[in-house]
């Protein structure tokens, strides 16, 4: 019984996973053909849009990188 829940489980995850990758693909060639148009402006928004992104979601040090920076001693 637990062992059927599990595998269900898994199969959602899995499932989930690949349409977020196809998400993910899709988006990125549309991006890419944004991109070549060579507008200069459609070309700043998928810059600027791609720094505002990488900030508010991988800006920070992750939890472990400040606890490996915090034990660096200088001799």
């Amino acid at each position: 019984m637990m062992q059927n829940r599990k595998q269900n489980y898994r199969d959602i995850m899995r499932y989930l996973y690949t349409a977020l990758n196809a998400l993910q693909l899709l988006l990125g060639y549309l991006l890419m053909l944004i991109f070549m148009t060579f507008n200069v402006w459609l070309c700043s928004a998928v810059i600027i849009g791609d720094a505002i992104g990488y900030f508010i979601f991988f800006g920070g040090p992750t939890a472990n990188q400040e606890e490996e920076d915090s034990h660096i001693t200088c001799n």
